[in-house]
C-alpha cells in the first residue's frame, strides 16, 4: 500500500500559507512525497516536515495583523477594540463592576490565607500524624491533665511494641526562666527535652550540626526569633550562654533552629537537654512516637492497666493518649507545651463569611453585567441585522470579561500585597503568605466569577429576538425578577451578617464590663525574684514586703496566683468521708493578703491571718461554688482531702467561705476553688495602689526592684490588661466581622445602585406621563425608594429568624451572655435601608427632578 503524506504537515500550512498559493504548494510537496515514498517512514517523515517548513516565509504567508480582509487575528484586535471602548464609554458599569470583582476576590483571599494557616497548622513535621501526647485522669470524673504518666505511674515503654520512641518535656514560662549572657539577661519560653526531640519535629536547622541535637548535655538549641534578640547578626554557635531558673548552668549554642513556622502550636525560645540536671522542678508532659498500624484504644486499654497496678493512689484513675494534630482543635486537653489554640467555631464561621462575600460578589457582578447587556440589546439586534452573528457576539462579551479578569487581578494582587499586613495585626498573627499560591487563589476566584457570568450572558445573546430588540420591545429591556431576586439575596446575607456582628461585638463589651466579683484597678503584677529557695532571697522577699508596707501609695499588697484564666492550677481533692475518688479541682496559691487586695467578701468563716496561721498548713478557704459542689452545709463540720503532694493523703480544714468570683473566661461558669496559703518566695507580688498613683508606684517599684534584683529587666503587668486579654479573641473576632459586614453592604449596595440605575432608565417615559399628569417631584421621589426599599424589606423579613437562630446558637457557648433584644434587628434593618437609600438616591433624584419634557421627547 502506497504511503500518504502527514496530514498534520498539509494542515499546519493550512493554517499560515496564503489561499491562493496553498493549492499549487501542497501539489509540489506531494510530488516530493511520491518520490521519496520508498524511504523508511522514520526518514521520509522528517524530511517531508522540513520542506514543508521551508515554505513559512514572510511572502507566502497570511497577514496576522488584519487588512481588509478579516482573519481570526484581525477580528481578535476589532473585538478587543470594541471592548476597550465598551469599558471607557459606560463608567457606571465598569467601575461598579470592577469594584465588586476587587472587593469580593481581595476579601476571599484573606480570609482564605487564614484558614489554610489554621488547618495546616503542624502538618509541617513529617510524623504529626504518629506523635500522641500521655494524659491522665484520676478518676472517671476528673479533668484531663497532660501530666507525664512515665514519672507519676512509672510507665515503662519498652513494654509496648506499638510505641517507637519516646519524649518528655518540661515547660518553663519566660517569666521562669532567665538565660543571661555579657551580663545581659532574656527570658523566654523554655523547653527542657530529652534528645529524641528532633526525631519527634522538624523544626528547620539553619546553623550547626544537626546529628547530634541534644545529645551532649553542655549544649543548647536556640530559635532563630531569640536569636536575633540576643546575639543580633553575630554567629551564635559556640557562645556561652548561663541558665537561671530552679536549676543553674552553663551552656553552649550547639545549633539554631529557623524562625518558628506561623503554622506551628508549638513555640520556643530555646531548648536544653534534659539529662544536663539530675531534677527539674517543673511535671513534665509525655509525648510517644507511635507506628503506623497500631489501635490507640488498646494502647489507652493497655497503659491504664498498667498504671492503676503501679500506682495503688489512684485505684480508678485513666491514662490515654491524643494525637498532637487534634489538640489544636480539640480543647479538652489543655497543656502549655502547645501555644496556639484553635477555634473550630470561628473556623466555620469564617468559612460561612468567605462563601457569602463570594456569593455576594458573584451575584453582584453578574447583576451589573447583565443589566448592561439588556440595556445593549438593541444595539446586539442592529449587529446581527448588518450580518454579525451570534458567535462573533459571544466573542466580544468573552474579551470584555477577559480585560475584566485581567484589570481584577493585578489590581486585587496589588492591594493583597499592600493589605495583608494590616490584616495579620488585626488577626495577631504572623501568616507569611506565599506569593505564587496567593496569586493561583485570586486568579481561581475571578475565573469561576468570570465564567459564570460569561455562561449567563451567552444564554441572553443567543434568546435575543432580532425583530424585538430592534424595534425596543419593553418586555426585553425590563430588569428581569431574577435580578430583584440577587438584591433581596445580597442584602439578606448582609443583614444575618450585620446583626451577628452586633452580637459579638455587644457579648464582648458585656464581658468586658462584667463585674467579676473582685477589685481589679489599679493593681499592678511584678515578679520581683528568680526561680531559687536560697534563704537570702527569702530576707530579700522580707525586704520588699516592709517597703511596700512603708510606702503611702500601696493600698494593699499580696504574693499569689492571678485572678485570672489560666493560673490556677488542678489538684485532686475530694470531700473527706465520701466514697467517691480524688478528682480534678482549681486551686489558688494566696496569702492573708490577698482578701484585702481584692476586696473579697466572706460568707462565712474567716480568711487566713498572719497571726493564727502558717504556710502550708492543712487548711483551705474555697468558694461558694465548691461549698454547693461537694454538699457542704456547715463548713466548719465540712473537710476535704488531696493526694497531690507526694504520696500522702492529706486532710484538710475549712476555714471559710469567700463569695464566688470570676477567674476564668466568662464562657465557662464559676468552678470550685480552693485556697491555699501557701506562697513561694519566687511567686509575683500583686500591689494595689490607691487611685491616682499608679505613675508614683510604678516609679517605686522600679527602684525597689533595682535593689533587689539590679541585673534582671524591670517589666511588670496590670491586672486589668490581664483580665481584657481573656476576651481578645472575642475583641478581634468583632473587628473582623465589622470589616466584612461592610465589605457586605458595600458590594451589596454597588449592585442595587446599578439596578436601579437601570429600572430608573426604563421607567423614563413612565415617569414623564406620570409628571404631565400632575405628579410632583417628591412623589416620584417616593414612588421609586418604595419599590426599592420593598426588596429591602423581603430581605429583612428572610434574614431576621435566620440570624436569630445562629446567634442564639452563638450566644449558648457563653455561661453568662447578653440578651438578643429586638433592638439588634430593627437595627440591622434600619441600617440596610440607609444604605439601600444612599445607593440609589443620586438616580431616583435626578429622575425625579427631570423636566418632563425632556423626558418624552428623548422616548
Amino acid at each position: 500500500m502506497a504511503s500518504k503524506p502527514p496530514k498534520l504537515a498539509d494542515q499546519f500550512l493550512g493554517w499560515f500559507l496564503k489561499g491562493h498559493l496553498l493549492e499549487e504548494i501542497l501539489g509540489d510537496l506531494h510530488e516530493f512525497h511520491d518520490e521519496i515514498a520508498h524511504w523508511p517512514s522514520w526518514k521520509r517523515i522528517p524530511v517531508y516536515w522540513f520542506h514543508a517548513f521551508h515554505f513559512i516565509r514572510p511572502n507566502l504567508t497570511k497577514s496576522f495583523f488584519g487588512t481588509y480582509r478579516l482573519n481570526i487575528i484581525g477580528m481578535f484586535k476589532l473585538h478587543l477594540k470594541l471592548a476597550i471602548r465598551s469599558l471607557l464609554k459606560q463608567p457606571s458599569i465598569a467601575i461598579p463592576s470592577l469594584l465588586t470583582l476587587i472587593i469580593g476576590t481581595l476579601c476571599f483571599q484573606l480570609i482564605y490565607s487564614w484558614f489554610d494557616n489554621e488547618l495546616s497548622m503542624d502538618d509541617f513535621h513529617s510524623k504529626h500524624d504518629r506523635v500522641y501526647i500521655g494524659a491522665i485522669q484520676t478518676n472517671p470524673m476528673a479533668d484531663l491533665s497532660a501530666l507525664s504518666p512515665s514519672m507519676l505511674f512509672r510507665l515503662n515503654y519498652d513494654q509496648f511494641p506499638e510505641v517507637e520512641n519516646k519524649l518528655s518535656i518540661h515547660v518553663y514560662e519566660p517569666d521562669e526562666i532567665i538565660i543571661s549572657t555579657n551580663g545581659n539577661e532574656f527570658g523566654g519560653k523554655g523547653l527542657i527535652a530529652d534528645s529524641s526531640f528532633f526525631d519527634f519535629f522538624d523544626f528547620p536547622i539553619q546553623l550547626g550540626d544537626k546529628s547530634k541535637l541534644l545529645t551532649d548535655p553542655s549544649h543548647l538549641v536556640l530559635s532563630g526569633n531569640f536569636v536575633n534578640r540576643i546575639f543580633g547578626e553575630t554567629n551564635p554557635i559556640g557562645k556561652t550562654l548561663k541558665l537561671k531558673c530552679d536549676q543553674e548552668g552553663t551552656y553552649k549554642v550547639a545549633a539554631v533552629t529557623e524562625d518558628i513556622p506561623n503554622n506551628s502550636s508549638i513555640e520556643f525560645d530555646f531548648i536544653i537537654p534534659r539529662h544536663s540536671q539530675r531534677f527539674w522542678r517543673r511535671i513534665p508532659t509525655d509525648l510517644i512516637l507511635t507506628s503506623s498500624n497500631f489501635t490507640v484504644s488498646e494502647l489507652n486499654k493497655k497503659a491504664t492497666k498498667m498504671g492503676r497496678e503501679m500506682n495503688d493512689r489512684f485505684p480508678e484513675s485513666i491514662i490515654s493518649y491524643h494525637p498532637i494534630n487534634s489538640i489544636y482543635f480539640d480543647h479538652t486537653l489543655d497543656s502549655n507545651l502547645f501555644d496556639k489554640k484553635g477555634d473550630w467555631r470561628t473556623v466555620k464561621t469564617f468559612i460561612f463569611i468567605a462563601l457569602i462575600i463570594c456569593l455576594i460578589t458573584l451575584l453582584g457582578f453578574n447583576s451589573l453585567q447583565s443589566a448592561r447587556q439588556l440595556s445593549a440589546a438593541d444595539k446586539m439586534g442592529i449587529k446581527q441585522m448588518v450580518g454579525g452573528s451570534k458567535a462573533s457576539l459571544c466573542l466580544e462579551m468573552m474579551i470584555e470579561r477577559g480585560l475584566y479578569l485581567i484589570i481584577a487581578a493585578i489590581m486585587t494582587g496589588v492591594l493583597y500585597q499592600s493589605v495583608f499586613p494590616y490584616y495579620e495585626t488585626t488577626l495577631g498573627l504572623q501568616l507569611n503568605p506565599n506569593p505564587l499560591e496567593s496569586t493561583l487563589g485570586i486568579l481561581l476566584v475571578l475565573s469561576v466569577i468570570i465564567f459564570v457570568s460569561v455562561l449567563i450572558s451567552t444564554i441572553q445573546i443567543y434568546r435575543i429576538n432580532i425583530k424585538e430588540a430592534v424595534l425596543g420591545n419593553t418586555n426585553l429591556f425590563r430588569i428581569p425578577r431574577i435580578q430583584k431576586a440577587i438584591v433581596v439575596v445580597q442584602y439578606t446575607v448582609t443583614i444575618i451578617l450585620f446583626i451577628a456582628t452586633a452580637v459579638v461585638i455587644k457579648q464582648f463589651m458585656f464581658m468586658s464590663g462584667k463585674d467579676t466579683g473582685y477589685v481589679h484597678k489599679d493593681i499592678v503584677s511584678i515578679d520581683f525574684f528568680e526561680i531559687s529557695n536560697d534563704t537570702l532571697q527569702e530576707r530579700s522577699v522580707q525586704y520588699v514586703k516592709d517597703r511596700l508596707k512603708d510606702n503611702p501609695d500601696v493600698a494593699a499588697f499580696s504574693q499569689g496566683d492571678l485572678p485570672v484564666n489560666g493560673d490556677p492550677f488542678l489538684s485532686s481533692w475530694k470531700r473527706l468521708g465520701q466514697s467517691y475518688e480524688y478528682e480534678s479541682r482549681k486551686v489558688m496559691i494566696v496569702d492573708p493578703g490577698y482578701k484585702e487586695l481584692l476586696g473579697l467578701k466572706i460568707l462565712e468563716g474567716r480568711f487566713f491571718s498572719d497571726s493564727i496561721d502558717q504556710p502550708g498548713q492543712q487548711k483551705v478557704v474555697i468558694n461558694e461554688a465548691a461549698k454547693k459542689y461537694w454538699g457542704i452545709d456547715n463548713y466548719s463540720e465540712g473537710k476535704l482531702s488531696s493526694n497531690t503532694s507526694g504520696r500522702q493523703e492529706l486532710d484538710f480544714n475549712i476555714i471559710g467561705v469567700v463569695d464566688d468570683f470570676h477567674f476564668e473566661h466568662l464562657s465557662n461558669k464559676i468552678q470550685p476553688l480552693v485556697l491555699r496559703y501557701r506562697p513561694y518566695p519566687d511567686d509575683k507580688f500583686l500591689i494595689r495602689f490607691h487611685e491616682r498613683s499608679m505613675q508614683k508606684g510604678i516609679a517605686f517599684l522600679e527602684k525597689l526592684f533595682e535593689e533587689v534584683s539590679p541585673n534582671q529587666n524591670f517589666d511588670y503587668g496590670l491586672l486589668e490588661d490581664r483580665i481584657l486579654a481573656q476576651y481578645e479573641h472575642e475583641k478581634r473576632q468583632g473587628k473582623i466581622y465589622i470589616a466584612f459586614t461592610l465589605i457586605a453592604l458595600i458590594l451589596s449596595s454597588i449592585s442595587l445602585f446599578t439596578f436601579s440605575l437601570y429600572e430608573v432608565r426604563r421607567r423614563t417615559k413612565e415617569l414623564g406621563i406620570r409628571k404631565v399628569n400632575g405628579a410632583t417631584s417628591i412623589s416620584i421621589f417616593g414612588l421609586l425608594s418604595s419599590s426599592f426599599l420593598r426588596n429591602i424589606g423581603v430581605a429583612f423579613m428572610i434574614a431576621t429568624p435566620i440570624a436569630w437562630y445562629f446567634t442564639n446558637e452563638w450566644i449558648q457557648s457563653f455561661a453568662y451572655r447578653v440578651h438578643i433584644g429586638w433592638e439588634l434587628f430593627i437595627g440591622a434593618g434600619v441600617m440596610a435601608a440607609l444604605m439601600a437609600i444612599l445607593a440609589t438616591t443620586w438616580n431616583v433624584y435626578r429622575v425625579s427632578m427631570q423636566n418632563p419634557i425632556e423626558a418624552l421627547r428623548h422616548e
